[in-house]
């Protein structure tokens, strides 16, 4: 399986749409980011909803993560045969000849965009190594500006 900082991972496709909903700028938009070597990203952003909330979904083979950077809280659902020693802290759900482990780790509550804009302001001014390169930061904007190019032309 290849690395999320694979340095040869490019993007393959981008397919994005948006709506506009109550205003006249797009309420809802989405964006589907196919990479060359299969990973494949959905990303939704929505202004209307009841409930605020900021979430990473990741699917891998026999392994789905929740990330909720709202709330604190990580819910990691692994696919395990059932002779696998069990773990008191998780939870089982039998699945044929396997279990669906789920397991809620205990995290230190941050808030994410603080966190960014504190290692931006160490980066700039006491030259601290960052987690993103210059060049995948850039790379990262080319393909958000792709996404509002898209968005923009419906």
């Amino acid at each position: 399986m290849a690395k999320l900082n694979d340095p040869n991972i490019e993007v393959k496709s981008i397919d994005a749409n948006g709506v506009s909903i109550i205003t006249k700028d797009k309420d809802i938009a989405n964006a589907r980011i196919t990479f060359n070597n299969g990973l494949v990203a959905n990303l939704t952003a929505s202004r209307l909803t009841s409930t605020p909330m900021r979430k990473f979904r990741l699917f891998q083979e026999a392994q789905y993560i929740s990330l909720d950077l709202q709330n604190h809280k990580i819910e990691l659902f692994n696919l395990v045969d059932k002779n696998t020693s069990q773990d008191i802290q998780s939870q089982f759900v039998n699945f044929g000849n396997k279990l669906i482990q789920l397991h809620n780790p205990i995290i230190k509550p941050l808030n994410a965009m603080d966190e960014e804009q504190k290692a931006f302001f160490n980066a700039i001014y006491n030259d601290k190594t960052t987690a993103c390169t210059l060049s995948e930061g850039a790379q990262a904007l080319k393909i958000a500006e792709k996404i509002s190019d898209i968005i923009g032309n419906l």
